[in-house]
């Protein structure tokens, strides 16, 4: 392993903050993290081992102990609970005779529980070897495994015309398109998105702009709700003259999905509202 762990450290050039990609290099190789390559990753970046276990502990996908030859991450979020998750996982522990936070008695399955994995209109679903599967039942968890036992891969068995992993048809082949994108609720079929800017910033100076916002009432959708109009008025009375607006977006759990809508279906919406707060800061 020595060998092994040296090649990584050079592709990295020993660089410290490369070292999820070491990890992630190590258990790809290894299917694991184990103790022998924490040492060896710790002594080639100059850190303690416990650092090493700080960073690989803290992230739910990297694991310090074998499990199994095809990994299984169950999504478990509310949304899963209320589609069909407990038939799902029950299918799951009968098709591969492990139980949930375990591994079968052949070391050929492991079994766990994910948080959110982004695909909350389209649950239950759940991670194999890091393929995504949507839209399951028993019966397709039953087909998924039978496949995987007969020494298919999880992604031969998700993407059968072998697309490759950068062509849109790939996401188009292992997760479902439903969203709606025309309607009074959702987004417009045609906006004149050059009038709807003249219109906020034409004539206006960029104190008049934030003053607009603040009237408004608009907060943030974040989860916390702060005042969009106040945000921005603590940005333009930041000190330094150069400033940047950034999209800070959020695709897991319920109640922030509507990012990856956004971004995928209406990324002039959010292009204007960055140009406007750009203006006003």
């Amino acid at each position: 392993m020595n060998e092994e762990i040296q090649t990584i450290l050079d592709n990295y050039h020993r660089d410290k903050t490369r070292l999820m990609d070491m990890l992630w290099d190590v258990q790809h190789q290894q299917g694991y993290i184990p103790e022998q390559a924490i040492t060896l990753l710790a002594e080639g970046l100059k850190m303690s081992p416990g650092d090493v276990k700080e960073t690989l502990s803290f992230y739910h996908f990297f694991l310090d102990k074998p499990f199994g030859k095809h990994q299984v991450y169950l999504c478990d979020t509310v949304i899963a609970k209320m589609q069909g998750y407990a038939e799902v996982r029950k299918a799951l522990e009968e098709a591969t005779g492990a139980d949930f936070g375990g591994v079968d008695s052949s070391g050929t399955f492991g079994l766990g529980d994910a948080n959110c994995i982004g695909l909350s209109d389209q649950e239950p679903a759940m991670m194999v070897d890091n393929v995504v599967f949507t839209r399951l039942n028993s019966e397709k968890v039953q087909n998924i495994i039978s496949q995987l036992k007969e020494g298919k891969t999880a992604d031969e068995i998700a993407n059968p015309e072998g697309f490759s992993s950068t062509d849109v048809n790939y996401v188009n082949a292992i997760v479902e398109e439903n969203i709606q994108t025309e309607s009074k609720v959702l987004f417009e079929a045609d906006r004149d998105y050059k009038a709807i800017l003249q219109n906020c910033l034409d004539k206006k100076i960029p104190e008049q702009v934030v003053e607009m916002i603040t009237n408004s009432g608009l907060k943030g959708r974040g989860g916390a709700g702060f005042p969009t109009g106040l945000k921005w008025r603590l940005g333009r009375e930041a000190e330094g003259e150069e400033k940047y607006i950034i999209c800070n977006a959020d695709e897991g759990e319920p109640g922030t999905f509507k990012d990856r809508v956004l971004l995928s279906h209406s990324p002039k919406d959010v292009l204007l509202g960055m140009i406007a707060a750009a203006y006003a800061v």
